[in-house]
């Protein structure tokens, strides 16, 4: 299992599971949030937060 960052505060520790959640299921982020009753738009702002701090990845730009 991933370790939590024990500086990430209860909250963020939340969408951390379910985000990794979400990418290990390989399902569409609108898709894992319908299915587990949370706010996709928050689940978003959450990623993004979570980027910035430097918890996640930075996305890679799509290829064309």
């Amino acid at each position: 299992m991933t370790q939590i960052d024990p500086s990430l505060t209860e909250r963020q520790q939340y969408w951390l599971k379910h985000i990794r959640a979400c990418d290990a299921a390989d399902k569409p982020s609108v898709v894992y949030a319908g299915e587990n009753g949370i706010e996709v738009s928050a689940m978003y702002s959450a990623r993004e937060a979570l980027t910035e701090k430097g918890t996640l990845p930075k996305p890679r730009p799509p290829r064309f």
